[in-house]
């Protein structure tokens, strides 16, 4: 696999062009990686080992049985969660697929891919592009795509942070979020959107991430695995902190599933360094899991020749 580089004062940024993946994220003064990469580079190329740092497409999270009708036909999609659901836009996703560079500078790469029609069973020729850009202490990534059919998209990253400890259990974390999925014994939404008004998912205010980790170690997802929406009246924004650093995220999609390692991931790190539980957190800014099932969810849908357009923005402070 080839690594790519973008680099500035306050990042360097390498990168594959398999899954047009974050490979390593060195910044902050002491340029280390901020996110979980893997030793094993065949790795990459395993949809069971975390995702790590790839693009999740063509639909990020969970299609509830692998199917969904569009214009009033129906699509079985293969199914790669619990031999029941269709997870991250199922096997053989773009997780797994080159893309190709076609724009590349020092600060700034645009990959490319092209998934066929009926690529995982999904209608449509589409065409993706995953730009990656620096500019002073942030990083933006912006997903563009177009089918010449109607189709459903709903592109993300699947990174794991870490800002500089053993575990996130210390890290804190603000979310102008105040909702979440209510979801089954499956994980797969019942359609229900909960109002934050309870502990311990609730990160409007600042607080550690132990604090909603640890009361959740005995439930059903061991920690936190929820999909979260933004409050509609503030910034679609949230802020991760550990003693003098700071990641803030921004973004246009209208929620998030928030991940923080809950199951042992047993490959090792790029340095050769064990991962343990809750040995980071993922941030998978997208369109809430399942949508295309849920009119009370927003769509997915991306209708013929219109234009896709999503970012995520990641902006660094070091006090």
């Amino acid at each position: 696999m080839k690594i790519y580089e973008i680099k500035n004062d306050y990042h360097q940024l390498k990168l594959l062009e398999h899954g047009a993946t974050i490979y390593e994220w060195l910044c902050f003064s002491n340029k280390t990686s901020i996110v979980l990469n893997n030793q094993d580079m065949n790795i990459y190329k395993d949809s069971t080992k975390g995702y790590f740092g790839s693009t999740i497409g063509r639909v990020a999270n969970r299609i509830k049985n692998g199917k969904f009708k569009l214009n009033d036909t129906d699509y079985q999609l293969p199914l790669n969660y619990l031999n029941k659901h269709t997870l991250h836009g199922g096997p053989l996703s773009f997780n797994t697929k080159t893309f190709e560079v076609v724009e590349h500078n020092d600060l700034s790469i645009k990959f490319k891919y092209i998934s066929n029609h009926l690529e995982n069973n999904f209608p449509g020729d589409l065409i993706v592009y995953v730009t990656y850009t620096l500019e002073n202490e942030s990083m933006i990534m912006s997903y563009d795509a177009i089918s010449n059919q109607d189709t459903i998209v709903n592109l993300t990253n699947h990174a794991h942070f870490n800002l500089g400890d053993e575990t996130i259990l210390e890290h804190e974390l603000q979310m102008n979020a105040d909702r979440y999925l209510e979801v089954d014994s499956e994980l797969i939404p019942t359609g229900k959107i909960v109002k934050m008004d309870i502990e311990p998912l609730n990160f409007i205010t600042k607080k550690k991430l132990k604090e909603g980790i640890i009361p959740l170690q005995t439930a059903q997802t061991k920690g936190i695995d929820h999909a979260y929406l933004f409050h509609n009246d503030l910034p679609r924004e949230l802020t991760l902190s550990f003693k003098n650093r700071q990641l803030k995220i921004e973004t246009s999609y209208p929620g998030l599933q928030v991940y923080t390692v809950n199951r042992k991931f047993e490959q090792l790190t790029k340095d050769g360094k064990d991962i343990p539980l809750h040995g980071a957190v993922a941030f998978e800014c997208q369109i809430e899991p399942d949508a295309i099932n849920h009119e009370n969810f927003n769509s997915v849908i991306l209708r013929k020749d219109e234009k896709y357009h999503h970012f995520i923005k990641y902006t660094i402070k070091e006090s």
